[in-house]
Order: C-alpha cells, then sequence, then structure tokens
C-alpha cells in the first residue's frame, strides 16, 4: 500500500510541478484541456482514498495533497480572468530578478506583445497565484480534518 501512495502524490506532485512551470501555456487551449484532465484525475483518486481510508496518514491530507493541481488551475483560471477584465492583457508571471519596467520575457509556448513591460498588477497576479492556493491547500486539509473527525469518525 506504501508504494501506492508514493505513486498517487508523486503523479499530483508532478502534476503540479508541470502546472507552475508551464503556467504561460495555460491560455492555449490544448494545454489546458490537458492539465484540467490530469488535475480531475488526481482530485478524484484523493477523494477516493480519502473515503477509503487506503492510507494511514492524517486524515485530510491525501485529499489536500491530491487536489492541488486543481486548486492551482484554479486561481488561475480566475485571477487570469479578473487580470484580462481589469488591465485588458494577458498576466506575466514574474520570475526572480525581474521588476516592474523589465521587458517580458516569453514563455515556453506563450509570446507577448513587443512593448509589454512588466507592471505592479503583474508582480500582484504571480504573488496572489503562489500564496491563494497554498493557503487554500492549507485550509482545505483543515477543514477535512475538522469535519471527519467530527462528522464521520
Amino acid at each position: 500500500m506504501e508504494i501506492l501512495q508514493y505513486i498517487l502524490f508523486g503523479y499530483s506532485f508532478i502534476v503540479l510541478f508541470l502546472l507552475v512551470i508551464l503556467s504561460d501555456g495555460l491560455i492555449i487551449p490544448k494545454i489546458f484541456n490537458r492539465f484540467l484532465k490530469a488535475s480531475i484525475l488526481a482530485l478524484v483518486l484523493g477523494i477516493v482514498c480519502e473515503i477509503t481510508c487506503t492510507f494511514d496518514i492524517l486524515e485530510g491530507f491525501t485529499f489536500a495533497t491530491m487536489s492541488a493541481p486543481i486548486i492551482f488551475l484554479s486561481y488561475f483560471i480566475i485571477l487570469r480572468k479578473l487580470f484580462l477584465l481589469w488591465k485588458g492583457t494577458e498576466p506575466y508571471l514574474v520570475g526572480k530578478g525581474e521588476s516592474i519596467g523589465d521587458k517580458v520575457m516569453n514563455g515556453f509556448m506563450t509570446k507577448y506583445p513587443r512593448n509589454r513591460k512588466i507592471m505592479w498588477s503583474d508582480l500582484l497576479f504571480s504573488l496572489l497565484f503562489l500564496v491563494l492556493p497554498l493557503a487554500t491547500i492549507f485550509a482545505c486539509g483543515l477543514f477535512v480534518e475538522y469535519i471527519w473527525k467530527y462528522f464521520v469518525g
């Protein structure tokens, strides 16, 4: 059973890692759909493992871990749509060493306009994209543990 736990958690972490690394490509429908399918699979596996108590670990941990990709994906889409409504341009995930006013770098699959510069709103988008999902995953784990402790077990 332990090997299954490593495989499932590994799958979730790999999907999450690739999602964060390739997040600039999420505006491409084909890329988005692949990540959506992979994230939904991780979520479903997490729910099944949590309900059936497949692993002998803290309640809520499996669900929180396996739901991480769908949470990150959801926040990216919500924040991107808000950014597009607010600024009228695609958001740019700011990397280490970049600052306001610097020219944006094209992603693996995404091309930005030549005159596009990093705005303070890009910094805000980047910060929210990293902080909100992590806070949600943490809260999700606590919530599931609470529900499990007081209503199920």
